[in-house]
């Protein structure tokens, strides 16, 4: 257990595991609820006006996250990582990860390019960096890079060593390939893992009944566009956490749906 700034945790203290939390400056947050363990974690806040915020979790949290200046990342509950699950949001992003996800071994969330890009001819810039949403019950497979501006809707499946970049994905589909392109329409999964079937078990499990994790109906869904400024709006922690906590407390199955376009 380790802290450079005594006041940087909120809320409950988590479980540390061979983890620390590295902060350089002040005006910064990592807030846990109860049940929080971080194993093998390393959390670094680089700049002013972070905030990180940890939902409670059987499953420990395994990161490696730097947050860099007047950024928020979120976290939902119950969500499984595999290995040490690599995160960078910089340039005042932010990144808002549902519940019930499934994160396997190798994968990059983030929210820049590091480096700037401009055009010859203009000398404008032309990478700027954007925000990321995964909803919830996600499965990121192994090796997967998650990159600025992509939208994952609740109930979606990537690939192992897809990239998505800047992508609007559709909730309950699958995507693979680098770049990303989607794969197959209405589809969902579940969490069974079949490792150890036998052959009559894998009989059992040809046909799926189960209805809970296919999205769409109620479709109450949270204005991603109005959320995301909401946060870069403001340099206030107290009131980028109450913003955080209304995702939290926000129970509808359909929160991070996101519609097919047509």
């Amino acid at each position: 257990m380790e802290y450079t700034k005594s006041s940087v945790c909120g809320g409950n203290v988590p479980k540390f595991v061979n983890s620390k939390i590295e902060v350089v400056s002040d005006n910064n947050l990592v807030y846990c609820e109860e049940g929080v363990t971080l194993k093998n974690c390393t959390i670094s806040l680089i700049g002013e006006g972070n905030i990180v915020y940890l939902s409670k979790n059987l499953h420990s949290y395994m990161l490696n996250l730097r947050i860099y200046k007047d950024s928020s990342c979120f976290f939902g509950e119950e969500n499984y990582m595999n290995g040490i699950l690599n995160l960078l949001v910089q340039e005042h992003q932010n990144i808002i990860i549902g519940s019930g996800g499934a994160f396997s071994y190798g994968i990059y969330i983030m929210t820049s390019d590091a480096h700037l890009i401009y055009d010859i001819k203009s000398r404008e810039r032309i990478n700027d960096s954007e925000s990321i949403l995964i909803g919830d019950h996600v499965w990121l497979g192994q090796f997967s890079t998650i990159l600025k501006g992509s939208k994952i809707g609740s109930g979606s499946i990537i690939g192992a060593n897809s990239v998505i970049t800047g992508k609007k994905v559709s909730s309950n589909t699958a995507w693979g390939g680098n770049p990303g392109k989607l794969i197959k329409k209405e589809v969902f999964w579940e969490k069974d893992c079949p490792n150890l079937y036998d052959a009559e078990r894998t009989r059992m499990y040809r046909k799926c009944e189960k209805e809970e994790n296919i999205f769409g109906r109620q479709k109450r869904v949270i204005d991603w566009g109005k959320l995301d400024v909401g946060l870069k709006q403001t340099n206030n922690i107290s009131e980028k956490l109450e913003i955080l906590k209304a995702i939290q407390n926000n129970k509808n199955v359909d929160r991070f749906y996101i519609q097919e376009d047509i």
